[in-house]
Formats: structure tokens, sequence, C-alpha cells
């Protein structure tokens, strides 16, 4: 545990309520980083560019944060550049977009590491987004690193600026993060080490500040308390629940007013805790904003029922009107939604929780979140509550600030009823009663599609998958092609002998064609390795083949010549795609990049073993190898290493199975077994070696 104190005093603090805001402030503080940065996210697209504005630009082109990243390592040796994403498991996608650019420079600048962080659990996420830089200032809130964030306070639907780094345009986005300063930086540094996320931390310059000159400040003496979401299966460290705690805490001493706003509203025991406040004559307004619709179909018919439901149940027990519900939409086109995408909570103009997690069961109890909590009375500033509430209100009623405390002072001083008001006057801000998606299934089963805590099953599994599903279905393929490579072969043994099929003489056909015209044989021979490649036949075909037909000498020849040309043709274009991030769509490219990355550090060693036990297509495979960068050298020797063991063995392997069709007996059968037994667990050997050796390689620069 980390031992925070439950509050910390004397932070500086501001509240970006625009994601053009956060990332024009994270361009200006970047460049002026001294020794540290650390960059944690669900997702990270280093393409994306933070400013929009040309002073920002590199030339007549936009500069993307990895551009500027990059740059500011190189500039600066001794600043040390860390960036943790959540490192998905294959049942999951975060919708994460790092270039081939990006991650090689990773890889070859010493002080810039990019790392892929698991999460507890495989069915959990790294939810949390937050930048630290140096001692002196972080970032936390809602806003990742990546695509489909960046929008300005208009949120109108044909925003020219709004569009991701392939040019495409996405939906208005809203969101609110968190700019501090002060002692809380290094609680959230020690925070990080407590997670294993880096290893050491930075040494507090108290005389650094990295504030940048036109970013208001809400509060110069703020005290902030820090609350997690943290699950620990298979360990006996008790599970971290502080924000659902801090969530249920705050609704309970509400007095006048709660205002929400968030992507979901999932959480059972928020609703049970907001319905017993509705029913108390005197108890508090609740004001909640979310987005009209969730994007995705399958958002829509998972987490979108379940927000209905338990909004639908908030509407029911309303017996005191005491709920007001609106969705944002583009006010030039309310055919579009707002993805309103915050995880607030403003309670009395007094309390605020702003974060990382959902008002959903997965965010209070298995993701890995981090929110932060203020208390207005314990600020220099004690309306910094009231102010955020009315700045985000006034945005969301398209008004500014004066004109937004107007209409609440022409209706009585009351928020929910200047908000309804607005609601019928302009086509940006819409009554949400009315986009509840109604479902016909159980709640109970409604509920379930918001998971609160990993399978139990998960537990009996863990040490075989370790957080990672994909092992079991890898290990339950490589024993059904084992039995099913045994089972054609010797399926095709009785059938020839049925047959009749003089084995000998048709080898021996095909030979005199090779006697009768050599030149033409030998290219055939070679062309039909490289043929095998482009249909992604398995290159072990031509090589027993050529091995029955030439004997082992020979056949080891060709087969060496044949696949080693083979390869540096795909070799070649591999080198020619490099910066091409289209071929990533291919799932066979990035399963080979995914071994490949793992094991580059080694060089001539990594392409042997990825010969030795490819991860796809012996084409792919050469293809990704040229993409990855890796040297000519290292190409050929790799090559050779790792070529030649197998050409042999299944060179042999082709005599074997000539003995086995030519005379079916017991013996050659039984041989035939043992060899694909032997190659197999080989075969493993190797894996076990590149998980090993993947193991170190990631481990190499931890700071």
């Amino acid at each position: 545990m980390l031992g925070l104190p439950p509050e910390i005093p004397g932070n500086q603090i501001s509240f970006l309520t625009l994601s053009a805001d956060y990332y024009e402030a994270l361009a200006e503080i970047l460049v002026h980083a001294k020794e540290r940065v650390l960059i944690v996210g669900w997702s990270f697209d280093d393409r994306v560019v933070l400013s929009r504005e040309s002073e920002h630009h590199t030339g007549s082109e936009p500069c993307s944060v990895g551009t500027l990243l990059v740059d500011c390592a190189n500039r600066n040796p001794d600043l040390h550049i860390d960036i943790r994403i959540w490192g998905a498991p294959p049942v999951f996608g975060a919708d994460q977009h790092i270039s081939r650019w990006f991650r090689s420079r990773a890889e070859d600048i010493h002080n810039l590491d990019l790392r892929f962080v698991p999460a507890d659990s495989a069915f959990a996420a790294r939810h949390e987004k937050f930048i630290l830089v140096d001692v002196a200032i972080a970032f936390l809130g809602g806003i990742d690193v990546t695509h489909a964030r960046w929008d300005d306070a208009a949120h109108s639907a044909a925003n020219p600026k709004r569009t991701d780094p392939d040019g495409a345009r996405y939906v208005p986005y809203h969101d609110v993060q968190a700019a501090v300063s002060g002692p809380v930086v290094r609680d959230l540094w020690k925070l990080a080490l407590d997670d294993g996320i880096i290893r050491t931390i930075p040494e507090a310059d108290t005389t650094q500040t990295l504030w940048p000159p036109d970013l208001p400040v809400d509060a110069t003496d703020a005290t902030i308390s820090l609350a997690r979401t943290r699950l620990y299966p298979e360990t006996s460290r008790p599970s971290i629940t502080e924000i659902r705690e801090h969530y249920l805490d705050l609704i309970a001493k509400a007095n006048e007013r709660i205002y929400i706003e968030n992507q979901y509203f999932s959480d059972r025991s928020i609703a049970d805790a907001i319905v017993t406040r509705i029913q108390e004559p005197e108890g508090p307004d609740i004001i909640i904003i979310m987005s009209k619709e969730l994007p995705d179909t399958l958002g829509r018919m998972t987490m979108g029922a379940n927000n209905s439901l338990q909004l639908s149940r908030l509407l029911e027990s309303d017996t005191h009107g005491k709920v007001s519900f609106f969705s944002r939409v583009a006010p030039d086109d309310t055919d579009v939604t707002v993805k309103v995408h915050s995880k607030l909570m403003i309670v009395d103009g007094r309390y605020i929780t702003l974060g990382s997690a959902n008002i959903s069961r997965r965010s209070f109890g298995m993701d890995s979140e981090l929110n932060v909590v203020v208390d207005a009375h314990d600020c220099d500033n004690h309306s910094i509550a009231r102010e955020l509430e009315a700045r985000l209100c006034a945005q969301h009623c398209g008004l500014s600030k004066q004109d937004w405390q107007q209409l609440v002072w022409d209706h009585g001083r009351s928020v929910p009823e200047a908000l309804n008001a607005r609601s019928i006057d302009w086509p940006g801000l819409a009554d949400g009663k009315h986009s509840l998606d109604a479902t016909k299934l159980p709640p109970e089963i409604v509920e379930k599609l918001d998971m609160e805590a990993p399978p139990q099953a998960e537990s009996a599994l863990q040490s075989h998958v370790r957080s990672d599903p994909g092992r079991i279905l890898a290990r339950m393929k490589q024993g059904l092609l084992l039995v099913l490579a045994l089972g054609l072969i010797s399926g095709a043994a009785v059938l020839f002998v049925r047959m009749d099929v003089d084995m000998n003489s048709v080898l021996d056909e095909v030979r005199a064609i090779y006697r009768a015209r050599p030149v033409l044989g030998i290219a055939l021979t070679i062309a039909s390795y490289w043929l095998s490649m482009a249909l992604f036949v398995s290159v072990l075909v031509p090589v027993v083949f050529f091995s029955a037909l030439h004997g082992p000498p020979l056949g080891m020849l060709f087969s060496l010549v044949g696949l080693l040309s083979g390869a540096a043709i795909y070799y070649r274009l591999g080198l020619f795609v490099f910066d091409a991030d289209w071929i990533d769509r291919f799932k066979a490219v990035r399963a080979a990049k995914t071994q490949l990355e793992r094991i580059r550090p080694y060089g001539v060693w990594a392409v042997a073993i990825s010969r030795m036990v490819p991860s796809g297509p012996f084409a792919v495979v050469n293809f990704v190898t040229g993409m990855l960068g890796f040297t000519f050298r290292q190409f050929l020797l790799g090559s050779l290493i790792g070529l030649i063991p197998g050409i042999v063995a299944f060179s042999i392997f082709g005599e074997i199975i000539q003995n086995v069709f030519t005379d079916p007996s017991w013996i050659n059968i039984g041989t035939l077994a043992a060899f694909l037994l032997v190659y197999f667990a080989v075969a493993r050997l190797i894996l076990g070696l590149i998980r090993t050796i993947a193991g170190w390689a990631s481990k190499q620069g931890d700071s």
C-alpha cells in the first residue's frame, strides 16, 4: 500500500473543460521538461496533433505528439520519457494506434521508453489517464492522448479541425482534465512506483515551475485527495475501492445539488444511493449530463442498456421532481451526438471528484482507475466548485459565463430550471429522458453486462494463461494441429496403399524430366519455393518433396537456395513499406510483429529464432523482418542459422515419408510418428526460449 495521507494540502489546481485546452497546455509544457516525463493511459496515438495553432507546428505540417516527444528526448539526453499504455489482451481492444515510426524511435532512443502494461486480470483494464512532468506539474482526468479526443467549445458537427490522424471526421467530444502542481505531484509518482510501472521517481526540485502563464489557476492552495480502484487477484493484497466509497460518501452528504457528467451510469450502488436521497422531501436536486447515445452498436446493446436501466430507476423513483437528465448534441446538426466522456461529480458547489472512473461497476471494482477529490472549503478559493459547475453548464448551454448567470437568475436561481429552459430554446442541449432505450431483458441479465469482478474461473486459469486467454487457445491449437498432422499423413499412407500407387515410379518420371531439361528443372524448383510462399502454402511442402525427389544432399541445397532467395524478396518488400501503417490491418502481420518486436534486441538470434518457429506464414515473417528494420547482415546470418537445422531435419523427414508411402510398415509409420513427436517437442522448447528471451528484452532499460 502507498501509505498516502488522506488529504494532500498546498497544491495549485486548474480544471480544463476542453480537450483542446488540455492538449495546448501539454504541448507547451513538454518542451520544458528537464528530468522525467511519465505518460500513463488506456490508449495512445503518437500521430495526434496536440496543438492546432501555428506556433507549435514544425514547418508547414502540424507537429504530432510522437514527433514532439522524440524531439524532446533527442534534445535533452538527461530527460527520460516513459510511456506506459494498457497492454490489452486479445479479447479486448483499447483502440490504440502507435505508428511503426514511433515504435522504432522508442527502441533506438535510449531515453524514450514505450511499454504496454497488462492489467491485474485478463478481464480488467488499466483505465487511468495521467501525465507527470518532472515533480512540477501533472494532468489527470478522463482524456487520453489519442485520436478522436480533440475538440473545442462549439462541439459543432462541421468543425474542419476535428479529424483523426487518418483524416476522418469523428463526433464532437466533451471531457474534463485537471492540472495540478505541488506535493500531490510527488505522491502521483509514488503511486506509479507502487503500481510497478516505474522503478524510480525523480528528485523534487522545489524551485521548478512549469505552469504555463496562460493557464488560468482555479486555486493556489488546495487540499487534494487521491482515490483509486485497484484489483489484486491471486494476492493477499485487498482490493481498493476508494472511488466508489468517495462517491457514496459525497452523495450521502449532499444537501443542495448533485451535478454529474459521465460516459456511463450503470453502477447499482450509486443508483440506489441517489434513489434514497431523491425520495427525501428535502433531498438534493440531481443533474445528469450524458451522451444521447453511445457511439458504437455493441456499446448501445450492452452498457447503453445498463445506463437506461439505472436511469429509468431514478426517474421512476423521482416522486419529488428532483432528477434532471440532459444529453448533448451538435447545435448545427442535432442528429450528431456529442460524446460526453467526462467522469465528474460536483456536490453542493463544494465537493469535486474527477478522474478516469466511469459510474460503472467495473470502474468501481475491477479496472485500475484514478480520481482526485477536492473540498472547496479546504482551498483558498472557496468558490472553486461552483465556478467549475457554472463554467460547464454555460458550455453545455452554448452561453457565455455572464449569460448563464443571468439565465439562472431569471429562473429563480434554479440551475435545473435554467438548464431545462435552455434545452427548449437551444438545439445543442436535449432532454435526455427521450434517449433512454427500453430493453426486454431481465434487469439481472442487463446488470451482468457491466462486470464488477473477473469470473471465478479465471483464478483456476491464472497460472496457465498469465492474464492472456490467447495462450490457452494457442495450446489447444497446437494439440489439434499435431493430431491432425498425424491423422492426415497416416490416412494418406493408407490411401496410397489401397490405390496401389507406385511412389518410386512417380518420382522416377519426375527425375526423367529433370535429366532431359536440367536448367528448366532447376528454375522450376526454385520457383516452386517462391510460389509456396506467395500462396501461403507451408514451405515444408517443397522441402520434403524435393528431398524425396533428389535425395537429402541435393534436396537440402535446393531448399537453402529457394528459401533464402524467396525470403530475400519479401525482406526487401518489407523494407520498402517500412512506414506504411495500413499493413498493420492484417492479423498475420500483427502476430509476426508481436513476436519479432519482443526479441528484436537480440538481432541475428532474433531472426534465427523467428525462422525456427515462425509466428505466421514464412513470407509474412520475412516481410515483417524488413519492416522492423533488421539489417541485411542480421537477416542473412539469422536466416542461415535458423533455416539450416529445419532444412536438414525435414530433408530427413522427406526420406521417412517416402519410406512410409513405398513401404507402409508399422516400423516406418512408427518412425514417422516419433519424428513428428520429437519435432513438436523441440518446437515447444524453442517457443519457451522465445518467451524467456522476450521477457529479458522487455525488462531492459527499466527505470
